[in-house]
């Protein structure tokens, strides 16, 4: 992972490598990053040249990049994890490019106006899970949503009963649920959901259809919607090539 404005490590949004969950991966560290406007090209230089480094080195850690297409466009950087553990663990393979991987992390950190890092969690039985061997989604459409503190439980409990049944009949592939763990309030979640291109939007969006059509699915809004301060939908695209995953 980059070494950090004082603290780069692996977002939808953002935002998810929704596939990486079969694992059990139920940590998720994510880091964003706004990039002065003059300098994108810079930054996404110095990225790849490191990830060639990390290649070179035999790295072990994965990790991947998101770039948000609503908002302030945000770079997103996005490592999960099964344990907490794995925070305090150094990749014994970086030990002699740390110095050649430091240099970089300096350009990096220049290109880059300010960062923040959350750390969230799967909610299990809040989520549907891709398949094992699902590929990664080309974009993610992700939803923030911030509970009122006095109707968590019911929040929860209104997604369990009424939301995923009709995921489950509306196709998803995924449709998973973090919690926020630290760096944000305990009462935020963040629903990430796999999207092919922008013209998925056109259509009905499937958890509408699962719904059974707009009339079910408002009577859903008028249940969810007082129990929240705030709903926010963005996108994000998966940046392959900013994004380090060793061989297996």
């Amino acid at each position: 992972m980059f070494p950090r404005l004082k603290c780069v490590v692996a977002v939808v949004a953002l935002t998810v490598a929704l596939p990486l969950l079969a694992q059990e991966q139920n940590i998720r560290s994510l880091t964003f990053y706004k990039v002065k406007s003059d300098r994108v090209g810079d930054f996404s230089a110095a990225v790849k040249e490191y990830n060639e480094v990390l290649k070179k080195a035999d790295a072990t850690r994965a990790y991947n990049v998101y770039r948000r297409q609503s908002g302030e466009g945000e770079f997103v950087l996005v490592r999960t994890m099964s344990k907490w553990a794995e925070m305090d663990q150094q990749d014994p393979k970086l030990k002699e490019v740390g110095q050649q991987l430091a240099a970089i992390g300096g350009r990096i950190n220049a290109c880059v106006s300010s960062s923040e890092r959350l750390f969230d969690q799967v909610v299990p039985d809040m989520s549907i899970r891709p398949a094992a061997d699902a590929a990664r989604p080309k974009m993610i459409r992700t939803l923030r949503v911030r509970v009122r503190p006095d109707k968590v439980n019911e929040y929860m409990a209104l997604v369990k009963s009424e939301l995923l049944p009709a995921v489950k009949k509306s196709g998803l592939p995924g449709y998973v649920t973090y919690r926020n763990y630290l760096g944000s309030s305990r009462f935020e979640f963040r629903v990430a959901m796999a999207i092919n291109n922008w013209a998925d939007l056109d259509d009905t969006a499937l958890i509408v259809k699962g719904f059974g059509g707009m009339e079910a699915y408002n009577k859903y809004l008028a249940k969810v919607s007082p129990l929240i301060t705030v709903a926010e939908y963005s996108v994000s695209r998966y940046r392959e090539d900013l994004s380090y995953n060793p061989k297996k």
